[in-house]
């Protein structure tokens, strides 16, 4: 959720410092891959977006 807020202010650097961190925590996680995938789509980096995207939905498009 911090990620998110710094994105939505602009802050794409913390942003993404926010979302490393939790990815340490928990790479599968499907709210920091979501979060992820929102914030590199946000930075124009596509592939990583849909890198993230597709991990948070998972082989099922479910998230698992």
């Amino acid at each position: 959720m911090k990620a998110r807020i710094l994105a939505d202010y602009g802050r794409h650097d913390e942003a993404s410092a926010e979302i490393d961190i939790a990815l340490g925590l928990d790479a599968e996680s499907y709210e920091v891959n979501r979060s992820a995938a929102y914030l590199s789509y946000r930075q124009q980096r596509l592939e990583d977006a849909i890198r993230y995207w597709e991990k948070a939905t998972g082989p099922h498009g479910d998230g698992y």
